[in-house]
């Protein structure tokens, strides 16, 4: 939970200084060396970081989605915007930088005018995913 409050605090602390987001939630687990959660949202994404094996994940979705299982990994959203083919969604400093540079980018595809869009293209791009890595 410390490794996700530090990176809220320092990289990401754009997130509540200029996209108006804010903790909604968190979850500890002190099993397994402890792993949490931290949930972010403003009116238009809802964004969830995540320990796993001490590494930091982030999913995303919109918050008007309809469904409230619709998350998207940072390579799913990475690969929508970008077109790069990856695998890589854990919040090392390419990503992070990445974040950094194209939230506003982010944000504007899980607005109600793209969300339809966005989502399908999304769900498409997992599955092909899957068939990449799993056949």
């Amino acid at each position: 939970m410390r490794k996700i409050l530090q990176f809220l605090a320092i990289e990401g602390a754009f997130l509540y200084e200029k996209f108006d987001c804010r903790i909604v939630d968190s979850e500890y687990v002190a099993s397994f060396g402890g792993t949490g959660s931290v949930t972010l949202t403003n009116d238009i994404i809802v964004l969830k970081f995540w320990l796993d094996r001490d590494r930091l994940f982030m999913d995303v979705r919109a918050a008007s989605s309809q469904s409230k299982n619709a998350w998207f990994s940072l390579d799913i959203i990475k690969q929508l915007l970008t077109g790069e083919v990856t695998d890589k969604a854990r919040m090392d400093d390419e990503n992070v930088e990445f974040l950094q540079e194209r939230f506003g980018k982010i944000q504007d595809c899980f607005t109600e005018q793209k969300l339809a869009i966005t989502e399908s293209a999304c769900k498409k791009l997992e599955s092909q995913r899957s068939k990449r890595l799993f056949g």
